[in-house]
């Protein structure tokens, strides 16, 4: 027989027994966790000061974002024919958009019936500088180096023509002497019909043909090519 002490006491263990035994498995499982990462916290950068632009960078947002015209460091605005020197994102595309914001009757010419192909083959940026030039009207090149970019062979032989010696504000000989560089109505970009053109220098000629219907003077003569070896007039 278990005396009443003995059984006291094992009683005793047995609540013991059942009340750490859970605690000791508990803690001896979270032994076996891998250890907890420590929470990781968020921190909000601050939010920089905001550069107030000059009035130099102000001339840039017209055609560029904000957000790249306070790139400031080293821009140049001076000349007469600057339009800024800032590079970045246009505010808007196809580019001569941009232009034609200013220059809206330059819009209009390329939309009469002889014009160059702005918008398709070929852009304001072309011929003009967008931001600054030595050359007056923004040009990358004068007038007959503009021209010779696409018509080398007309310009070519145009060089040794008697047309090439007529003196211009644009440069002697210029292609601007007889077409306008943007649109006309009259093919080949002629201010004027091809007749009137001719007699606005040769007033005085010693014979004139009674011209009829569709007929011109560039049906026997050639403005671009030079004079005969021989001499006489330069012939188609």
């Amino acid at each position: 027989m278990i005396s009443k002490k003995r059984l006291a006491i094992i009683s005793l263990l047995i609540l013991v027994a059942a009340f750490f035994t859970p605690l000791a498995i508990k803690k001896a499982s979270n032994l076996l966790k891998p250890p907890e990462k420590p929470p990781t916290e968020t921190v909000t950068p601050e939010k920089q000061p905001e550069v107030p632009l000059s009035e130099e960078a102000k001339k840039c947002v017209g055609c560029h974002e904000q957000e790249k015209s306070s790139l400031q460091s080293k821009h140049n605005f001076s000349g007469n024919q600057s339009h800024g020197q800032q590079r970045g994102l246009l505010t808007t595309t196809p580019a001569q958009n941009l232009c034609y914001q200013c220059h809206d009757p330059v819009r209009q010419k390329f939309q009469l019936a002889s014009r160059h192909p702005v918008g398709t083959t070929l852009t304001c940026a072309s011929c003009h500088e967008n931001h600054a030039a030595q050359l007056t009207r923004l040009l990358k090149n004068n007038v007959r180096g503009l021209c010779s970019s696409c018509h080398s062979d007309t310009v070519s032989e145009y060089d040794k023509a008697k047309h090439s010696l007529i003196d211009n504000p644009a440069g002697k000989g210029a292609c601007t002497i007889c077409h306008k560089p943007h649109g006309t109505d009259f093919t080949p970009l002629l201010p004027t019909k091809v007749n009137d053109q001719c007699r606005s220098c040769h007033t005085s000629l010693p014979f004139m043909h009674p011209f009829v219907g569709s007929r011109n003077c560039t049906q026997c003569h050639n403005p671009h090519k030079p004079l005969p070896a021989g001499g006489g007039v330069d012939l188609v």
